[in-house]
């Protein structure tokens, strides 16, 4: 009985640590959005990447177009691209902080640095590519090369496919995030 106390007291001690580094992570978020310059890039960076992710529905099916699609949509399909929008741009805005960190203290950038990078760009491309799963004639022409299987595959677990690529960027968000709280207020891009 006193180990499972014990064992539960360690779990909900592990939450707790896990919910203040989130939370330091969110804090790392407001401090990039706080400066205004950023903060026009991410707004212009969520419009264009909703847009890119849009017309990618548009210009896969033949004979479609913006009215059709935007017809075919429903809430779920924009909040989701919003959301996946929003992720991408967010991450792009911290990068390009944290590039401009590196400058500013005229630091090399470590390769395990751009790796990161790099991983966390392609992860954000791939997870907007199967966010474009929540319609399932975009499924089909996007995917189509993957073949029949994997079509039904993804259209059959379309929702758990999206929260998947959700789930990815906020990953990768979070862990590019993580890089901002090691350095120091003073030494934080002005």
């Amino acid at each position: 009985m006193v180990a499972a106390a014990t064992a539960n007291i360690i779990m909900v001690k592990v939450i707790f640590l896990k919910i203040d580094n989130l939370l330091k992570n969110l804090s790392s978020i407001k401090i990039v959005l706080s400066d205004k310059k950023y903060l026009a890039g991410f707004i212009v960076l969520t419009g264009i990447i909703f847009f890119v992710l849009f017309q990618i529905q548009v210009q896969v099916i033949p004979g479609n177009d913006s009215k059709l699609q935007a017809r075919i949509f429903g809430l779920k399909d924009w909040l989701l691209f919003a959301v996946i929008s929003g992720l991408n741009s967010l991450f792009l805005v911290i990068q390009f902080y944290i590039n401009q960190f590196n400058k500013i203290r005229r630091q090399a950038v470590p390769a395990a640095s751009i790796a990161s990078s790099i991983i966390g760009t392609s992860s954000g491309i791939f997870a907007s590519i199967f966010g474009t799963a929540s319609c399932s004639l975009c499924v089909s022409a996007v995917f189509g090369f993957l073949g029949v299987n994997t079509v039904l595959f993804l259209v059959n677990y379309k929702d758990i496919v999206a929260l998947s690529a959700i789930a990815l960027l906020l990953i990768v968000l979070i862990t590019s995030s993580q890089r901002l709280n090691t350095v120091c207020k003073e030494c934080r891009v002005k």
